[in-house]
């Protein structure tokens, strides 16, 4: 057996080159799955790619990234997404931060208070939102049954027809998705803190605030770095919920840029121009994941 092994080991795998062998297939495997969609994406964004036309397919260079410079729906459709981005984010981040402090307080029935945090991350998206859209329903909902009993309003309110409540609408089921799993990352964070440092800082006359200020969110920092950075690219691709709701309307209203590569690719069938934008988020999302490599290498540096 050992001569066995030792052919098998010794003529051309040697001890440095065996890691290589063993990743190898690995790294084939994400060049296929990961790697050639996106350079194949990258080429079609080059040519015309118009489904309707399957036979002509010229080469356009840079045509569709230049004109979504004077595209309306698509400078729409950052406006709405940097808007629904930039709320949800630090709301959901807000609502977390807070949450955890409470459930990281030891007092009874806090562990039944964490199982239910939990539950609407833990629930599908598509299921959210369909419990949503009844929600919001004009003529049955329950939002506007609720706010009727009550004086507030008078006539229903068209949560989701109304291009100026829709968006607002997306966001709220975003965060009250979403905010749970921030929760749980700081909670996490929290429950890491060794004790000795807030007793020195109470020995040192700090209270609750300066404790939080001096301790919990230095200590925090790179769970923070974490959280906001996934939230930036998860909310960048985020589709499911803005589709479900409303498919980007009324009157491209919550058009977010994933809607908008949607319906260039599956509804206008231009998958050149579809393969542009989806090119341009490919980017953005690039940029947050670098930056936050580097950030968690300087920090580990300074540890």
């Amino acid at each position: 057996m050992s001569k066995k092994k030792a052919k098998i080991l010794n003529p051309k795998i040697g001890k440095r080159s065996l890691p290589y062998v063993l990743v190898f297939p690995m790294v084939l495997m994400m060049a296929i799955v990961v790697l050639y969609p996106i350079v194949k994406t990258v080429g079609m964004s080059f040519f015309e790619n118009y489904l309707a036309r399957p036979g002509i397919n010229p080469f356009v260079g840079l045509k569709h990234y230049l004109n979504f410079f004077d595209n309306k729906y698509f400078v729409n459709s950052i406006i709405i997404t940097i808007k629904y981005v930039v709320i949800t984010v630090l709301l959901r981040f807000v609502i977390g931060l807070i949450a955890a402090l409470l459930l990281n307080e030891k007092v009874k029935g806090v562990g039944i208070a964490r199982s239910i945090v939990v539950i609407p991350w833990a629930m599908p998206v598509v299921v959210v939102c369909l419990l949503f859209v009844q929600m919001f329903d004009y003529q049955y909902g329950i939002f506007n049954y609720m706010l009727a009993a009550v004086g507030i309003i008078k006539e229903p309110v068209k949560w989701l027809s109304d291009k100026d409540l829709a968006l607002p609408v997306a966001m709220f089921v975003n965060i009250w998705k979403g905010w749970p799993w921030v929760a749980i990352m700081f909670l996490a964070g929290l429950q890491g803190i060794q004790k000795e440092h807030y007793e020195a800082a109470e020995i040192d006359g700090a209270g609750y605030f300066k404790q939080f200020w001096y301790v919990t969110l230095p200590t925090l920092r790179p769970v923070t770095l974490t959280i906001f950075i996934l939230l930036m690219v998860w909310t960048i691709k985020d589709f499911d919920i803005v589709y479900v709701l409303n498919k980007g309307g009324p009157a491209h209203a919550t058009e977010h840029i994933t809607i908008f590569i949607y319906q260039k690719a599956f509804e206008a069938l231009r998958m050149g121009e579809a393969s542009a934008a989806g090119v341009l988020v490919l980017i953005v999302t690039m940029i947050f994941t670098i930056f936050y490599l580097r950030l968690l290498d300087r920090m580990d540096s300074e540890r």
